[in-house]
């Protein structure tokens, strides 16, 4: 999604995440101006599509990061949106709060066989061995994810377990779904 961004003064005014009116230099523009106007005639008036460098910018799911910061550049005429360096959050609140996830992700796999055992349970029958072993490999890898998260040493570690490659495997795996 583009964002906009309006220049008075050398300074920037205001940015948009959607074609919007607004004022410039005590002139009200209706939002039409973005698609009429060539981008020549914008930029001339002050109105830049922003340059977005996420350079900086993190996973929120793990990072803290700064409010964009949006530079205008008079000589290349244009306006660039960059972050500050990202703060980690804390290992140990992250390293709960995937732990926790990993639970009701298997909790709720575990909930759609459940009645499967109870009837048996309740009947005194066996359950099938298909379920039994699908159930056994949930609590299995679910398992071994709380192990991996309780052992990542540090942010670098963490994200690591997480980060899925080409193929849309990640090193901490996902639990069995079938």
């Amino acid at each position: 999604m583009a964002i906009y961004a309006t220049v008075e003064s050398g300074n920037v005014k205001e940015t948009f995440t959607r074609h919007t009116a607004f004022e410039l230099n005590g002139v009200k523009h209706a939002r039409n101006i973005w698609s009429l106007w060539s981008e020549s005639d914008l930029k001339a008036l002050g109105c830049f599509t922003v340059i977005e460098t996420d350079t900086n910018y993190k996973d929120p799911a793990f990072y803290t990061n700064t409010n964009p910061i949006y530079t205008y550049n008079a000589s290349a005429k244009t306006v660039t949106r960059t972050y500050g360096t990202a703060t980690a959050l804390n290992l140990d609140t992250i390293k709960n709060r995937e732990k926790a996830i990993v639970k009701m992700d298997a909790h709720n796999l575990l909930q759609q066989t459940d009645w499967e055992v109870i009837k048996a349970k309740e009947l005194g029958e066996s359950v099938s061995s298909d379920t039994t072993t699908y159930r056994a490999s949930v609590r299995t890898k679910a398992n071994a994810m709380e192990t991996a998260i309780t052992n990542a040493s540090d942010m670098a570690a963490m994200l690591t377990l997480f980060t899925r490659d080409g193929s849309g495997n990640r090193p901490i795996g996902d639990l069995p779904t079938s």
